[in-house]
């Protein structure tokens, strides 16, 4: 019996997923561990943060500099709970007139897609958001292009999250030099992706993309609250309580990895358990 966690996720309110369920026992349980580096929980109290920053990048940015603002995205899930947040804020703001892209044609489909999945009350709020005036859906890659040259301030929606591939990777070509303009991360990034880089490297740093370089004037802003991956200590709390023979640890920095597997060891032991467990590299083949 194999176990795969994927993205876990935190424990802060979010729509359209299903309660959290914890596996109990397996063989070989595969679990992320992306954040195991971060020893400080993420709170209601950095949600309200975070939603206030949105506010405000959205409004000066937007509103005062007439420039544009870009949150790279996930397709699935991420994209959807952003829109949702947006309009949580901007819904029934009447003087709020700023357009929303939703700048992916994998995201088009998905959003398409969780009318047929949804229910009740969600799908009635669903609905609502869908028939939001101020949503642009730019499925045809020309149409992104055109709204990339324009000067009429916009939010967009785009992904890739890490900014890896997809058209948030072609809007930071056009927003990096544009001091008029933002990028909000709203999730996990390796540092060797193109989101990492940007999140790290500061005003004025020098950013390459695809050979040619960027000096990065736009404001930047992380929202960590919203990132899809549990922490540490619920990681820990986790881990160390399924009945397993191993645990593979993957998606997360090796180092971090490394740490965290001697805490999750000293955690199962501690339980009384003897589960070996895993730093899985590229190269790693585990025998069942």
């Amino acid at each position: 019996k194999i176990g795969y966690t994927s993205d876990i996720g935190g424990h802060l309110p979010k729509r359209y997923v299903n309660k959290f369920e914890r596996i109990g026992n397996c063989n070989l349980l595969i679990g992320e561990s992306t954040r195991a580096y971060d020893t400080r929980p993420i709170g209601i109290r950095d949600r309200k943060t975070d939603l206030a920053k949105i506010e405000t990048v959205i409004d000066e940015t937007c509103g005062h500099k007439r420039g544009k603002v870009l949150l790279p995205v996930f397709s699935l899930d991420r994209a959807q709970n952003m829109l949702s947040v947006l309009y949580d804020i901007y819904g029934r703001r009447e003087s709020f007139e700023t357009p929303i892209l939703i700048d992916s044609p994998l995201c088009v489909k998905l959003f398409e897609y969780y009318k047929s999945h949804l229910h009740g009350k969600e799908l009635e709020y669903y609905t609502s958001m869908l028939s939001w005036g101020n949503l642009v859906w730019t499925n045809d890659y020309t149409n992104s292009k055109a709204w990339q040259k324009s000067d009429r301030p916009a939010v967009i929606l785009a992904s890739s999250g890490m900014m890896q591939a997809g058209r948030a990777r072609q809007w930071a070509t056009t927003l990096l030099e544009d001091e008029r303009s933002h990028i909000m991360f709203c999730g996990f990034a390796t540092d060797n992706s193109l989101a990492g880089k940007i999140k790290r490297r500061g005003f004025n740093k020098v950013i390459q993309i695809d050979g040619t370089k960027y000096k990065c004037r736009c404001g930047v802003t992380d929202l960590k609250s919203f990132s899809g991956h549990m922490g540490r200590e619920r990681l820990l709390d986790y881990y160390s309580g399924v009945q397993a023979d191993k645990i593979a640890l993957v998606h997360g920095e090796q180092e971090h990895k490394v740490r965290f597997a001697d805490d999750l060891r000293e955690a199962l032991s501690h339980n009384g358990k003897s589960t070996r467990v895993i730093c899985v590299n590229k190269g790693t083949e585990i025998m069942i």
